[in-house]
């Protein structure tokens, strides 16, 4: 929950907010192995042969749920809703991984439009942008990520991981500060950090300097990319 709140964008109120969890790995190891092979289902994109993890099916199911709900609002006049998901890391392949998985079960989400966020993403957000668009009413794409971060920018061209586009350039920093704190939404940071412990309080001042360094204009207010209707279109 804390990670979902650090990275999402406006969480001021979380009563619509669910959270897709995967079970924490027994050591770095095994942390590579699950990421590296989650990466390579995302693009391989065989269902039939490499299947799916429970978060992907639980995703799938989740838009399904809502598509459902939102062909009841629209046919008896009631609010709809747009999927928002927020994906940092890893969960930016999973995003992948649920679309070929709802293409193998034939599923589409015609009622939904999708709004995704993508920090640090693992797999390429303007493929899975456009592959988005064939099965919900819409899509909107940003993404983020900072130089120096790998699983961003990608190793051996990006057909390890990342391929990304536009990291946003700073010196100086770590590769766990750029993987992560510098994905952080810096007005989030008080739903998290509880400014009555002092090891609490050093994180968040830490993490507000990360940013501020990172994003000076903005005051520590993150940039965006974003997946235009042409590719080739240019910021």
């Amino acid at each position: 929950m804390a990670s979902a709140i650090l990275y999402g964008d406006d969480l001021a109120s979380l009563d619509d907010l669910g959270v897709i969890l995967n079970r924490g790995s027994a050591g770095y190891w095994n942390e590579f192995l699950y990421a590296g092979f989650e990466r390579f289902r995302a693009w391989v994109n065989m269902p039939t042969v490499f299947g799916a993890s429970n978060a992907t099916k639980d995703h799938a199911q989740i838009a399904k749920k809502l598509d459902e709900y939102n062909a009841y609002a629209a046919a008896n006049g009631k609010p709809q809703y747009k999927l928002q998901d927020t994906a940092h890391s890893l969960g930016v392949s999973e995003n992948k991984n649920m679309l070929n998985w709802s293409n193998y079960l034939n599923q589409d989400y015609k009622n939904t439009e999708l709004d995704y966020l993508h920090a640090a993403g693992s797999y390429p957000s303007e493929e899975i942008d456009r592959q988005a668009k064939d099965i919900f009413a819409g899509v909107t794409t940003r993404y983020i990520g900072v130089d120096g971060d790998r699983v961003y920018s990608g190793i051996l061209g990006g057909y390890l991981i990342g391929n990304n586009r536009n990291a946003t350039q700073v010196k100086g920093l770590s590769f766990s500060k750029v993987h992560s704190e510098a994905n952080y939404n810096i007005n989030n940071l008080g739903f998290v950090f509880d400014l009555n412990k002092e090891e609490s309080i050093k994180k968040e001042k830490e993490t507000k300097i990360i940013l501020r360094t990172i994003y000076p204009d903005t005051d520590g207010n993150r940039r965006f990319n974003k997946v235009l209707k042409s590719f080739e279109d240019k910021e």
